[in-house]
């Protein structure tokens, strides 16, 4: 389950990180790529394996399709350093705000375990393809009333493959809400329809609830979240 980026500082600030793969204490534990290991996967919910050294990162990250280099920063960036930092093998961070990273293995601070830094030098922005979720968010999506945040198709199944269905296949109560009253018309939710999820499906990082009209939308691929639990 995705955890928030503030939810990950509160379960690792002042340790020795490991890689994700550890089953026992590694050489790897403590190192600057074993937090940003656990950071992908955590809060990511990308694959944690062996890239290189920090400073190859920059190419095997973005090589894989996980993320781009960008020329301005945002909170949950990745920061790499090159060869000219950690004696040749680079270094490499979470960007936070303005000039503060989180990272660890640093000799300026926290004992080299996992801490906040600076942010300083020369290095490269890495934007992850995926978004992160704020401390008070979930991801635990659970049956229940859901309302939509904007209009909203209704599927025959749990994703955008699906053909919408029609308003004339809608629940009786759901045609109510629709966004049309023809029936042979795209069945589609009003903003701020209030409807129930009797079954909750992931998509790979899609969330769909099943309503008694047909398959909505909770939460895209891209992060962004169609409906909230009421």
């Amino acid at each position: 389950m995705k955890i928030s980026l503030e939810k990950f500082i509160e379960n690792t600030k002042g340790t020795k990180v490991d890689v994700p793969w550890a089953t026992k204490p590694s050489s790897l534990k403590g190192q600057c790529v074993s937090l940003i290991q656990a950071y992908i996967k955590e809060c990511l919910e990308q694959p944690a394996k062996a890239r290189g050294h920090a400073y190859e990162w920059q190419k095997t990250y973005v090589n894989e399709g996980l993320g781009k280099i960008v020329s301005t920063l945002q909170k949950g960036d990745i920061i790499v350093w090159g060869t000219t930092y950690g004696n040749g093998k680079g270094h490499i961070a979470i960007y936070i705000k303005d000039d503060v990273v989180y990272e660890q293995n640093k000799s300026t601070h926290d004992n080299r375990c996992a801490g906040y830094g600076k942010l300083e030098g020369i290095y490269t922005i890495l934007r992850p393809n995926t978004t992160l979720i704020e401390d008070n968010q979930t991801e635990e999506y659970i049956t229940g009333n859901y309302i939509t945040l904007e209009a909203m198709n209704i599927r025959n199944g749990a994703g955008v493959n699906y053909p919408i269905k029609k308003v004339k296949d809608m629940s009786v109560n759901g045609r109510k809400h629709a966004t049309s009253t023809n029936l042979n018309a795209n069945a589609c939710y009003k903003k701020n329809t209030e409807f129930t999820a009797l079954e909750i499906l992931k998509n790979g990082n899609e969330y769909w609830a099943k309503s008694p009209s047909g398959y909505i939308c909770l939460k895209g691929a891209s992060g962004k979240v169609y409906c909230k639990k009421k």
